[in-house]
């Protein structure tokens, strides 16, 4: 299955598109066991134009607040826990 994921994002990358909303639910398996891509909404054509300029990348934050507050909590416990994990204590 993760060489199927990576085959089709190697595809849209080659073709110039961001797809910025990878996640289980906009995953499908066809009838021969392959993994197929949807929900293009958020995908964004790299490079385009913003008033007349060649843009090479992408400033767009996409998601909900609480994933990137949800982010934010796991990356700062991350510390916390490989210093657990190392030490061999509970955190």
């Amino acid at each position: 299955m993760q060489a199927c994921v990576t085959s089709a994002l190697h595809y849209v990358h080659n073709k110039g598109v961001a797809y910025r909303d990878l996640k289980p639910e906009n995953l499908l398996m066809d009838s021969a066991g392959y993994i197929k891509m949807i929900d293009f909404g958020f995908a964004k054509r790299i490079p385009y134009k913003k008033k007349g300029k060649e843009m090479l990348q992408t400033f767009t934050l996409c998601g909900t607040p609480e994933s990137y507050r949800a982010l934010s909590l796991w990356g700062s416990r991350c510390p916390l826990h490989v210093a657990s994990m190392l030490s061999r204590l509970p955190p």
